[in-house]
Formats: structure tokens, sequence, C-alpha cells
């Protein structure tokens, strides 16, 4: 049955790539194995504060941010850890994750973008990363940032690493980025920005809506979403183009959560769960087109058993 499934989604997302004006939502699982996930991400944050050697006195309430990456430093198992994550100051930790959201300048491997590469243009990008990757790769592609992006370049300056080892001793206010949104819940107001009004006009040709390793931001600590407003606004665009029969994919690890929470908000039979890492589901078909000389990607359909294997093949590889 799981095979099944599958390969029903994998025709559809073959069926996508070859449709003009395919709308693709992607969340922080496009970008994995380029820019660390949430796990990684604390990891590489807590070692870089304790590393550092210098801790103020005092101790300071850990806001949202802190949280959602951080998480509450009373559930650390390491009682030395969790002493001194009471002493970081949250804007340092906020420099912090606008450093490590911040891709490396060359990237060896970047087949979930590099796909935008191959499919029919123009389709749509709503690109919920701020890491940036997406302008590189979704050439001649209608992109959409609305939470911002990284300044890249100040960021893998020396100045920003100066900036964090100032903040980590005197944790004075930092100057926040216009239109970056870093892990919170997202401000009431956020879909007034000018991406969510073209997303509106550009979503009404599309035929299929897929998203991408995204899951609204949810936050299993309160059970909720924390881009809720997002949500909102994509369950009331899909209700309204309801009977344009678009066909709705939800790829990731794993999608039932979210594709229900989807088909039951939107009212639509045409939700199918697709439970693919994309990183390697994107290599697994570059490499097909490659070894088969393929012109057109509907080509695929036949290949769809060997991308499956494959896929499973790099899954199973992973540490």
């Amino acid at each position: 049955m799981r095979t099944d499934r599958r390969q029903k989604g994998l025709t559809l997302l073959i069926e996508a790539f070859e449709c003009s004006y395919s709308f693709y939502v992607l969340g922080a699982g496009a970008s994995a194995g380029i820019v660390p996930m949430t796990a990684q991400l604390r990891k590489n944050i807590v070692n870089r504060f304790v590393s550092f050697g210098s801790f103020p006195a005092e101790t300071f309430k850990q806001d949202e941010i802190f949280l959602r990456v951080i998480g509450d430093s009373n559930n650390f198992n390491n009682i030395y850890t969790s002493a001194l994550l009471k002493h970081l100051y949250p804007s340092a930790v906020h420099a912090m994750v606008i450093k490590e959201l911040t891709p490396p300048k060359s990237v060896k491997e970047a087949h979930s973008y590099e796909i935008f590469l191959l499919i029919k243009r123009p389709s749509t990008i709503f690109n919920m990363n701020v890491d940036g990757l997406a302008e590189i790769y979704c050439i001649g592609h209608y992109l959409l940032e609305p939470h911002g992006r990284v300044p890249t370049e100040l960021v893998r300056s020396p100045f920003w690493d100066n900036y964090i080892d100032a903040l980590l001793d005197f944790g004075f206010d930092i100057h926040e980025i216009p239109g970056l949104i870093l892990p919170r819940p997202e401000p009431y107001h956020v879909t007034s920005q000018p991406a969510y009004f073209k997303a509106t006009s550009l979503i009404k040709p599309a035929r299929f809506v897929i998203f991408i390793g995204y899951s609204f931001g949810y936050f299993e600590q309160s059970e909720s979403f924390d881009d809720f407003e997002t949500f909102e606004f994509f369950r009331d665009l899909l209700r309204f183009y309801r009977n344009h029969k678009k066909d709705i994919l939800v790829i990731s690890p794993n999608p039932e959560m979210t594709g229900k929470g989807i088909e039951e908000a939107v009212c639509s039979l045409n939700v199918c769960t697709m439970p693919f890492y994309w990183n390697h589901l994107c290599k697994a078909i570059k490499e097909t087109v490659f070894k088969y000389k393929l012109r057109q990607l509907d080509k695929l359909k036949p290949l769809i058993g060997k991308i499956l294997y494959r896929h499973d093949q790099l899954k199973d590889k992973e540490p």
C-alpha cells in the first residue's frame, strides 16, 4: 500500500513539474542538508555559547525565538548547560540564529533547489525559508519570500562574528533586519505583505499546489502553528478556488499531520501526502534525468520505480 501511494504521488509531482504555474510552498525541509534543522541549529548555538567562556552574572527571560530554537533551559539533561543557558542574552540567540540560517558561500550539493532549473517555467516558488537559496536556483520562476531573507554578505563577514561576541558579552538590543521573520509566531499583519497579494493572483491558474517540507511552523510544546496566519491564508485561498479542482501535494518525511490539517481546513479530497525526503527525492530524479538523457520530465513516469528505489537507497545511507 505504501509503495502504491508513493507511486501515485510521484506521478502527480511529475505532472506538476511539466505544468506551467504550479505553485510550490517551501518549508525548512527544502533546505535540509544545506542549512541546519532545529536540532543541529540548537546544538551549534549552545556549543558556541558554552565555549565562549564569559557569562553575565544576571539571568534573562527566554523569549519566543529562544524557546523555538533552544527550548526551555530547564529541560536540558546537562545540569551545567541548563544553568548556563539562563545567562544567555536573547539578543545573542537572535544573531546566532541568523548566522546559522545563512548557507555557506560554496554549496557542494543543492539538489533540493537545482530541481527548479528543470521544471516548467514559469512556476511560483512561495519560499518560507530565509536562507536566500531559492534566488540562486529558481531562475525564470515567480519567487516570493514572505518571511524575508538574511543579508548573506553581511552575516558571512567577520563583522557578524564580532557582533555575536559583543552580544554574548553585553546583550544590547539587536537591530532587527527589516522583513526578516525568525522562528516565532507570525505577526498578525504578515499576510498584508506584497508576497501574499501576489500569491493570491498566481495561485489562480495553478493546477497543482505543492507543500514541500513545511509544517506551518508547528510548535510541539504548545501544539500550535507558529505560521498560523499563513495557514489561514492558504485555507481561505484554497477554499475559494476549490471548484478549480486543484491537486494539493504535501511532501515531507512525515506528511500526515500537515496533509490532514490541510484536507480538513480546505474541505478537499484532492490532498495527496507523499512520505519523501525532498533532498533525496530531487537527487534521485536528477540522476534519472541525466542517466536516461530525458528532455521532458513526463518521460520519468515509466521510471518511477527506479526513482523510489534510489530515494530509499539515499535515505538509508544517512547516519
